[in-house]
């Protein structure tokens, strides 16, 4: 089984882009039911993370180049971004934009002094982790507000499975080696973040249809 899904690597990242472009389509949708809430900013993400999925997919069929790894960095750090500003914008006394500015600027001085291997990918794990810690936080308390409505826990699940994914999707190439975490876990790294996007769309897409329900209602 882990051979055949090694094998057809090019079908895992295509079915992973596509459930990544599901979660943009119901952070859009919730945008809708809920526009006091800043749910664009999650679909965003999922597109972001669905246009990254794609370019992997294409430097897995016509080999990697420099290009294409810059391409996935600023997607990355695009996507982070948006978790950021997701939150941000949920946050009633949050900072203002401005917070994006010394972030961008950390990551650069990052980049400069300490290389775009070692400096540019832990600095990328270190704003994705407290972006999602801080979405964590937002779904959590969204979930304590919408505790009257059905499908409040939903928003916990969703808020969970994000930390996964992004730990997996963000997690340095020096700390886990791909190939050791295949043999570690009977499976490519790319079929388990398939699943865990698969466990962040369920959610939030059972939460769009139970607020679209009740607006129509």
């Amino acid at each position: 089984m882990s051979r055949l899904l090694t094998l057809n690597l090019d079908f895992v990242l295509m079915l992973q882009s596509g459930l990544l472009f599901l979660l943009a389509t119901a952070g859009w949708g919730l945008a809708r039911h809920e526009p006091h809430r800043a749910w664009r900013w999650l679909g965003w993400y999922g597109l972001a993370q669905c246009i990254q999925a794609l370019v992997e997919l294409v430097a897995f069929d016509a080999g990697s180049n420099p290009w294409s790894q810059v391409i996935r960095a600023i997607l990355r750090v695009g996507s982070y971004l948006c978790l950021v500003e997701f939150a941000r914008a949920a946050s009633p006394r949050g900072p203002g934009r401005w917070i994006h500015l010394p972030i961008i600027t950390a990551l650069a001085l990052a980049v400069v002094f300490g290389g775009s291997d070692f400096g540019g990918t832990w600095s990328r794990f270190v704003v994705a982790m407290i972006a999602a810690g801080w979405v964590v936080r937002t779904f959590w308390r969204w979930s304590r507000e919408s505790s009257a409505l059905a499908g409040h826990r939903y928003l916990r699940q969703a808020g969970l499975a994000l930390v996964g994914y992004q730990l997996l999707v963000s997690l340095p190439g020096r700390l886990v080696d791909t190939d050791a975490f295949s043999l570690a876990v009977g499976v490519p790294q790319e079929v388990v973040l398939g699943v865990y996007a698969l466990i962040l769309v369920i959610p939030l897409f059972r939460y769009h249809l139970i607020r679209s329900e009740s607006n129509l209602a």
